[in-house]
């Protein structure tokens, strides 16, 4: 089976792929991009994230914006689903850098951010810092 079942936040379920295309293994560090609403003035209580990521997770946000244009994604925080998020259109291969498109409330995009770091260096605890 490719796809499995995993909990929302809303206490249902939904299905994904079990095989996650990007996640905190490829993610160096986060930047939060206030949303703006439709008028063009910012809205403070919602971000996107722009994820600075190492050469891998580059590779496979080029394939997944272009394999998933206009398309949602599944983003899942601790094995849970969240909500569905977009990609940067346009991204190239030397691009290090993308936003995700939730937009995510100020306090779960200030926890990601936060802990970004941490978590890509328990994944690479060997690599020298940049």
């Amino acid at each position: 089976e490719i796809e499995i079942k995993v909990p929302t936040f809303d206490g249902r379920s939904i299905m994904v792929n079990k095989n996650y295309f990007l996640s905190s293994r490829s993610i160096r560090d986060m930047e939060l991009v206030p949303v703006k609403e439709k008028d063009g003035k910012i809205d403070k209580g919602y971000y996107n994230l722009r994820m600075k990521l190492n050469r891998h997770g580059a590779l496979v946000c080029m394939q997944l914006s272009i394999q998933f244009a206009h398309k949602p994604l599944a983003c899942l925080i601790d094995g849970m689903f969240y909500r569905t998020v977009r990609l940067e259109e346009n991204v190239s291969e030397d691009d290090d850098t993308i936003v995700l498109i939730g937009p995510f409330d100020k306090t779960l995009a200030e926890r990601i951010k936060k802990y970004a770091p941490y978590n890509y260096k328990h994944y690479h605890p060997d690599e020298d810092e940049d």
